[in-house]
C-alpha cells in the first residue's frame, strides 16, 4: 500500500510538472 501510494504521489507530481511545462509553452507560443 505504501509503495502504491508513493507511486501515485510521483505520478501526481509528474502531472503537475507536465501541466506547468504545457502552460509555459502555451505562454511562449
Amino acid at each position: 500500500d505504501f509503495h502504491l501510494s508513493n507511486s501515485m504521489q510521483k505520478l501526481n507530481v509528474n502531472n503537475k510538472i507536465s501541466a506547468a511545462i504545457r502552460a509555459v509553452m502555451l505562454g511562449l507560443l
